[in-house]
């Protein structure tokens, strides 16, 4: 799986000499590419260990009985296999791996959970995946593991930049560029979102209508 996502201002440039331009830019890098630097990139092999079943995996009977198989193989089948990332979305951190055995494709819950706990290992169709955060979620929830993924401000200040709660941090009076005075009904003040945190899996956000303020 290979995607790339770039976001650009139309109106400054045009879509096609872009993509153009993409294009001739991955075909020099592929060219150029060498098995030393390919080394460097390797990928690297995570152990993570997971409790299932029981309070921490409150759908594994269910994944066991849709997969007709018995959970004790379940969790086999599950922990035995190597999983690769293929990208990070949904919450910060979160991790969608893929290679998940065919036998244990599940489909997501009809219903989603208000509150799925942080580290809850789940199912959602072909893929699996560990909430890095408790929040609602519909997959199914075979195990937990107690690894944390981020660490908040709270417990490590220094940590913040990697999950950009410094932006919510009250902003010095110099820097103050707006001030609501009264708002109406239907008002609403939003910025441009967050730049530069995708590989934490954190989108821009922001308003719907990137030009709508310009």
């Amino acid at each position: 799986m290979n995607n790339l996502s770039v976001r650009f201002d139309k109106r400054r440039y045009d879509p096609a000499q872009m993509l153009s331009a993409l294009q001739k830019q991955w075909q020099t890098q592929s060219a150029a590419a060498d098995p030393v630097s390919h080394a460097a990139s390797a990928p690297r092999l995570v152990q993570i260990p997971v409790q299932y079943g029981g309070k921490d995996g409150p759908d594994l009977a269910l994944v066991a009985v849709h997969c007709g198989m018995s959970p004790a193989q379940v969790i086999a089948a599950h922990s035995e296999a190597e999983y690769r990332v293929y990208f990070l979305g949904f919450q910060p951190g979160f991790a969608y791996l893929g290679s998940l055995p065919e036998s244990l494709f599940t489909l997501r819950r009809a219903e989603p959970r208000l509150s799925a706990p942080a580290g809850s290992v789940g199912i959602g169709g072909a893929q699996t995946g560990i909430y890095t955060a408790a929040s609602p979620g519909g997959w199914q929830l075979t195990g937990r593991t107690a690894l944390a993924f981020l660490t908040l401000p709270a417990q490590n200040p220094a940590g913040c930049k990697a999950m950009i709660w410094h932006a919510l941090s009250p902003s010095r009076k110099e820097r103050l560029m707006l001030e609501l005075v009264r708002a109406g009904l239907h008002n609403s003040v939003q910025d441009q979102g967050p730049y530069g945190f995708r590989h934490l899996g954190v989108a821009q956000d922001g308003r719907m209508s990137a030009g709508a303020t310009h």
